[in-house]
């Protein structure tokens, strides 16, 4: 039976394939936005191609949230609305006829086995997405199905910096959708409300404190990807189990270095909760009970490996289904102190039958950041090692924030300088002499130390934002980013 009808694209970011490799090459490098521009245009569009490719190929979908595309279509059934919602989102034009927007990897989560069901409702339609797509950033669709003119290639205009607007220093528009090409097809009388839904705004943010970056992440409407906990998992820290949500900065936390082969204890960099409405990658046997998003990275040895017991971390969305060794350790308690053994491997997942699975989830999540990327968990009762992340980039190169209490107040500000001084030259210093590597050397820094990023979501999403962090008893330094924000809208 056929269920959509005269589908149609309307827009798409322009210069999408140079925007996904700006995001890319955001997330590893402290240049500045000129800098990283100059670098990508003297480089050509071979060097974006590749690197695209490349994070396509490790699954780095998020630099591909960073581009909007919009169609519309006709359908004839009710769950049609309801199927596409998960990841893009939908608004009813007419009786008939459907608004759909969403950033590239929405539009590819719906080629993934987790919505083969879509597949026998929606096929043309799905089928137009990526035909159309494919043209204009192939680097996500067409290698993953195979389109229905691979002659068409790259559209040509699909080049240049024309939608780069510097606005001074801090905040820098890099593109904004074009609502006169959608308001063309569906009307010019259609409300402010219905549009800001769909309406989507990309910004580069320089020298903003990674206290306020961790904010941000809440805002989960907001191009940002993190790897997270239910809030039904534990953690093991040096004062025994405990649930994320009682979780704090002053805990060490178990963890394993897959470098070294050893057991460490370390303070989480960042904690951080948001809530979460979609699919959720779930393992549950009589051993094994993990509960985590798509892409958290698991702890596992596959078994098609050549070397059956090499541990590795790999995202769930690219394990589902294949045969993996889970690992646990051994833990005792001796006088107050936690002991935890070396990993060992206790349980194959997907031998004989099929274990693992996505699963529907409204609620809470957790996330937090610690070194060597591995965190000792249980849920109801069954331990496991699992994964975590840490991006990074060079530390030291970026700039100390200074709170407007600090500025003027001389004493604060020196012992402020004092200790970005020590920081910095213990960073170089275990980095270069000692060789420790720079994800891990980072962690030396202080948490005042600035950063950059890109940050893309709808108009609505924005709003939200703002109506929450302007208030004057918001933090200083995401109000003042609100605001900024706000001059935009």
């Amino acid at each position: 039976m056929k269920y959509i009808y005269n589908p149609k694209f309307l827009w798409i970011t322009p210069n999408s394939t140079f925007i996904s490799a700006l995001a890319a090459r955001r997330c590893y490098s402290t240049n500045s936005l000129w800098e990283l521009t100059q670098e990508l245009y003297s480089k050509g569009y071979d060097y974006w191609d590749t690197l695209l490719a490349r994070c396509y190929r490790e699954k780095a979908f998020d630099v591909f949230e960073h581009a909007h595309a919009y169609f519309i279509c006709d359908y004839d059934s009710e769950i049609v609305p309801g199927l596409l919602e998960s990841y893009l989102k939908v608004s009813l034009i007419s009786n008939n006829r459907l608004l759909i927007s969403g950033n590239l990897r929405g539009f590819y989560n719906y080629i993934s086995p987790t919505y083969s069901s879509l597949w026998c409702r929606a096929t043309e339609l799905i089928r137009y997405f990526i035909d159309t797509l494919s043209m204009k950033i192939p680097h996500l669709f067409t290698y993953t199905y195979p389109v229905s003119d691979r002659s068409l290639g790259v559209i040509p205009d699909d080049i240049g910096f024309t939608y780069i607007f510097p606005n001074g220093e801090d905040i820098s528009l890099l593109w904004s959708t074009d609502s006169s090409e959608i308001k063309e097809e569906i009307g010019w009388n259609i409300g402010t409300s219905f549009l800001n839904k769909h309406l989507a705004m990309m910004f580069h943010i320089t020298n903003i404190g990674r206290i306020t970056t961790h904010q941000l992440v809440r805002h989960r409407e907001f191009s940002y990807d993190q790897e997270c906990f239910d809030s039904e998992t534990e953690i093991l820290t040096n004062k025994g189990w405990v649930q994320f949500p009682q979780l704090s900065y002053s805990d060490k936390v178990v963890t394993y270095s897959i470098e070294k082969s050893c057991i460490e204890f370390h303070c989480p960099n960042t904690i951080y909760f948001y809530h979460r409405i979609g699919s959720m990658y779930k393992v549950q046997n009589s051993d094994i009970d993990l509960l985590v998003t798509p892409n958290h990275r698991v702890f596992i040895s596959l078994l098609s490996d050549s070397h059956e017991n090499k541990i590795e971390l790999c995202e769930a969305y690219n394990v589902i289904g294949k045969p993996a060794r889970y690992w646990r350790s051994q833990i005792s308690t001796l006088s107050n102190n936690i002991l935890v053994e070396n990993p060992i491997p206790f349980r194959i997942v997907n031998d004989k039958k099929q274990e693992d699975g996505w699963v529907d989830y409204n609620g809470k999540i957790y996330c937090i950041n610690v070194p060597n990327s591995t965190l000792y968990i249980r849920r109801n009762g069954k331990e496991m090692w699992s994964g975590n992340s840490q991006r990074f980039s060079s530390a030291h190169k970026e700039s100390l924030i200074y709170p407007p209490s600090v500025q003027g107040n001389e004493e604060a500000k020196r012992k402020f300088d004092d200790l970005y001084s020590s920081s910095n030259m213990t960073f170089l210093d275990i980095r270069d002499r000692l060789k420790i590597p720079k994800e891990d050397a980072r962690f030396i820094m202080p948490a005042g130390l600035g950063t950059k990023l890109v940050m893309t979501g709808t108009v609505d999403a924005y709003n939200r934002m703002i109506s929450l962090r302007e208030k004057k008893d918001a933090q200083w330094e995401i109000r003042k980013l609100a605001q900024s924000i706000k001059k935009f809208l």
